[in-house]
Order: structure tokens, then C-alpha cells, then sequence
């Protein structure tokens, strides 16, 4: 459980990082506002999930929405409750969609890898 603990704070961590990062190299006030988001940031948030799935295979869906949920928090706390906010979580949702296919991937390369571990 402790672990747990960790690795959900890596994909927030790194759901947020790609937000700043992204609307800063791109110049613009939300990262999605840039092609650099679809072309770096959504692969690089799969890749974290994947990963993330793949070391505790266990309700991967966790290592995919976090993610995009630390995106929704990070733009409330710069940008605050606009009247679109409710639509941007949507989005981020749909969003979190690739993610989960590539979470549920890493989470079946995890659990097999588990069942061949010997005892």
C-alpha cells in the first residue's frame, strides 16, 4: 500500500509536469492550446501509465486518470473556475483514454510477468 502511495504521486506528478511544461515551451496559457500536447505530452503521460501499470498491475486505471486529474487540479489552481471548467475535465477525461489502453496493456505485461516470477 505504501508503494501505492508513491507511484500515485509520480503520475501526478508527472500529469502536472507535462501541463507546465508544455504551456511553457509552447507559449500558451493551457497545453492543449498546442500540438506539442498531442504530440509529446498524451505519449508521454501512456508511456508514464504503461509503466506505472506495469510495476503494480493492480487497478491500472489508476496510473491513467491520475494523470489527466492533476492536470484539472493544476489548471483550477492557475486559472480558476471558469465557465469552461467543467468542459476542460471533460476533455481531460477523454483524453485519459489512450492512457487506459496503454495502462491495461502495461498492467497484462505486469501480471504476466508475475505469474512466471518463481516462488
Amino acid at each position: 500500500m505504501k508503494k501505492d502511495y508513491w507511484l500515485i504521486g509520480i503520475a501526478a506528478a508527472g500529469g502536472a509536469l507535462v501541463w507546465i511544461v508544455l504551456s511553457g515551451v509552447s507559449h500558451h496559457r493551457e497545453a492543449w492550446d498546442s500540438e506539442l500536447y498531442f504530440i509529446y505530452g498524451i505519449p508521454v503521460i501512456c508511456v508514464v501509465a504503461a509503466v506505472l501499470a506495469y510495476v503494480e498491475p493492480q487497478q491500472p486505471w489508476r496510473w491513467a486518470v491520475t494523470p489527466f486529474a492533476a492536470q484539472g487540479v493544476w489548471m483550477f489552481l492557475t486559472q480558476g473556475l471558469g465557465s469552461m471548467f467543467p468542459i476542460g475535465l471533460v476533455v481531460l477525461g477523454i483524453f485519459s483514454i489512450p492512457a487506459l489502453l496503454t495502462a491495461a496493456l502495461g498492467a497484462s505485461l505486469g501480471r504476466r510477468r508475475a505469474n512466471r516470477a518463481p516462488s
